[in-house]
């Protein structure tokens, strides 16, 4: 229908929306049913006409989009270039909210692979604008995201300090607590030999995790251990 009108920005939502659809099918109870290539196909095509029609929003957007997927699939270079496309272009626009969003993704990727010191400062960024801006729940996700940080750094305190910053900022204003940083606060709580022994095994077994489709497995489990309970 889009392409009928000729209405080449609502063209680019609609493939990035498709995109969108053909991501969220991989999903745990469904395995992997390997529709990443299809997603990628459809956000490439929505970039393109994105910076076509100069809607720059979309195209911050949809490079996020294609920085989560390639980092999904642990193609991590492809994620870090998208993820600084969008920084750069949130910068340029003077966009605080979506430049604190990017600045936290690129800190899921440095993360991910191990460099927790380009992580911390990247989620310590995102928090700061994010505090600025007076975004309570971009405040709270960002800390969260900075405590496991500490936690892969084996900084104890700091990541309790952070994880309890992010469960005090959630529970003011009224939104749960995502079950990983529940999980993240308890680590801090035990001996930190038990965080020792859970990172280095998180980090050995990562790739097969991925390789084998679990990671959806073990965020359910998660969420079903740490989620909140209805009173």
């Amino acid at each position: 229908m889009a392409q009928a009108s000729g209405n080449r920005r609502l063209e680019g939502h609609a493939l990035n929306n498709l995109g969108l659809v053909y991501y969220g099918l991989h999903d745990f109870r469904l395995k992997s049913i390997g529709n990443y290539d299809q997603a990628i196909s459809y956000y490439e095509q929505a970039l393109c006409i994105m910076k076509e029609t100069g809607d720059q929003i979309g195209e911050i957007e949809v490079s996020g989009n294609l920085g989560a997927i390639y980092a999904k699939q642990g193609k991590y270079p492809f994620a870090i270039i998208y993820h600084e496309q969008a920084l750069a272009k949130a910068r340029q626009m003077k966009n605080r909210r979506n430049e604190s969003r990017s600045l936290s993704y690129l800190g899921d990727v440095y993360y991910d692979t191990g460099k927790t010191e380009q992580a911390i400062r990247l989620f310590q960024e995102a928090v700061t604008v994010a505090h600025n801006l007076g975004d309570r729940s971009l405040e709270a996700t960002f800390s969260g995201n900075l405590g496991w940080a500490y936690i892969q750094s084996f900084a104890k305190r700091k990541a309790r300090q952070q994880l309890l910053h992010s469960q005090e900022v959630f529970i003011e204003i009224g939104i749960p607590v995502p079950p990983w940083f529940t999980f993240g606060l308890f680590l801090t709580r035990v001996p930190v030999i038990f965080m020792v022994i859970y990172i280095i095994t998180l980090r050995l077994i990562r790739p097969f995790i991925r390789g084998l489709g679990l990671q959806l497995w073990m965020e359910y489990f998660i969420k079903r251990i740490f989620g909140t309970k209805k009173s």
